[in-house]
């Protein structure tokens, strides 16, 4: 793969980089600009276990580098909840193998778990997060729309999906 620059002003594209696949792997599912400037993203099937990665692109420098290997299969995005910290949610894993939630410093790249998710009846396999006007974290499972809690940490399940409203939704919460 390949980093590049557009400008629409100019209608133009600018190689930046070419992303050695040993660093991030060679599957980015998701990148996002976070407060310091940099670009985080997720890569699937790359470092020691091929689980993936989270990466930052480091536009001032034109450097890539690898910030943590999975442990888990990560297929959802980042978001930055408050400043300098980024919060993810692994589909598998955890105390009970059904997904939880990290926290991602960018002051000094540490992961902390800050919630496992457990079975029925609390959602499972989380898919998706994002920012709600209440200061909570919105989120999608498997079946499920689920609100987290930073401060607490706790999860609320908000709304089942079941016929005929619907049967295991795939893609963002906006």
């Amino acid at each position: 793969g390949t980093v590049f620059e557009y400008d629409p002003n100019l209608n133009t594209c600018i190689k930046k980089l070419d992303i050695d696949r040993n660093v991030i792997g060679n599957s980015i599912t998701f990148l996002m600009l976070a407060s310091n400037g940099k670009i985080y993203g997720v890569s699937q099937v790359s470092g020691p276990s091929l689980y993936g990665t989270l990466f930052e692109y480091n536009i001032e420098e034109n450097a890539l580098y690898r910030r943590v290997d999975w442990g888990s299969i990560m297929r959802a995005n980042l978001i930055e909840y408050t400043r300098g910290k980024l919060l993810g949610a692994f589909e598998h894993g955890g105390t009970f193998g059904v997904g939880r939630i990290f926290e991602f410093s960018l002051a000094d790249n540490s992961l902390t778990i800050k919630y496992n998710f457990n079975y029925h009846p609390q959602p499972t396999y989380p898919q998706w997060l994002t920012t709600s006007t209440t200061g909570k974290i919105v989120g999608l499972s498997v079946g499920t729309v689920f609100e987290y809690d930073p401060v607490m940490p706790t999860v609320t399940k908000k709304f089942d999906f079941i016929h005929p409203t619907g049967y295991q939704p795939h893609g963002k919460l906006v």
